[in-house]
């Protein structure tokens, strides 16, 4: 266990290591702080990892928290009742500009937050083949954004998802107009490759596209924590023009 940075008000940002060889696994707990499974994720992934080592070869490194300070401020709710109403009464969300993995446009003037030197220092540091970063929704299904195919995951995160109870979100709102190989699954457009986007961040300029200089792949991983069973439902809407109005 090592900090590895500090957050803009001082906190520690802290990296447990479970090292058995030099292929490196990066898990980014926390990066959104109102999305707490994001950390209690990575909590539990030391658990296991510690009680069942990792396979000789590979070495996971788990950033226990990306954003401590954010986390701090939604403190109100996360001691419960976990209600809707406490919720969003109590939550935090900070601006776009304000999110360690998505990074300044070259150019513009606006440094990067050290929290995200801290990040992609790590990814330097450590090269990883493979990233994987924790997220949440609040009302909805689960699904997964990466980088670039990965072979036999999607099935993998549908029977998880349906052990759990929890349905695919087929049509996400984070990703309007991305390629959706499986129910669940989208591709993150290449660089410049353009295409509909709901949300004015940019993937390629996140640290998500970051770790792809060393050849890694992205999994960005959302639960929700209110399952919403329809969002897995994927026939159209009789009169979507007039129920969107």
């Amino acid at each position: 266990l090592r900090e590895v940075g500090r957050s803009r008000a001082g906190r520690p940002l802290m990296l447990l290591s479970v090292d058995r060889g030099p292929r490196a696994v990066l898990v980014v707990g926390g990066p959104h702080p109102n999305e707490p499974i994001g950390t209690a994720g990575t909590v539990r992934l030391a658990e296991v990892l510690l009680d069942r080592p990792a396979c000789p070869g590979l070495s996971w490194h788990l950033l226990l928290c990306l954003d401590p300070d954010g986390a701090a401020l939604n403190a109100g709710w996360l001691d419960g009742p976990l209600t809707m109403r406490r919720h969003y009464e109590h939550f935090f969300r900070p601006s776009f500009e304000e999110q360690p993995e998505l990074l300044p446009a070259p150019g513009c003037g606006r440094p990067p937050m050290p929290e995200s030197l801290a990040l992609t220092g790590l990814i330097d540091e450590l090269r990883p083949f493979l990233q994987c970063s924790l997220h949440g929704v609040d009302f909805g299904g689960a699904f997964v954004q990466l980088t670039r195919p990965v072979r036999g995951l999607a099935g993998r995160f549908a029977r998880s998802a349906e052990r759990a109870g929890v349905p695919l979100d087929v049509d996400s709102y984070d990703a309007i107009g991305w390629t959706s190989p499986d129910p669940g699954t989208y591709l993150m457009p290449a660089p410049g490759a353009g295409g509909s986007r709901a949300l004015p961040d940019e993937p390629e300029l996140s640290t998500w596209s970051y770790a792809a200089r060393y050849g890694a792949v992205t999994a960005v991983l959302e639960v929700p924590m209110w399952a919403v069973d329809a969002v897995g439902d994927a026939r159209p809407h009789p009169a979507g023009a007039q129920a969107l109005a």
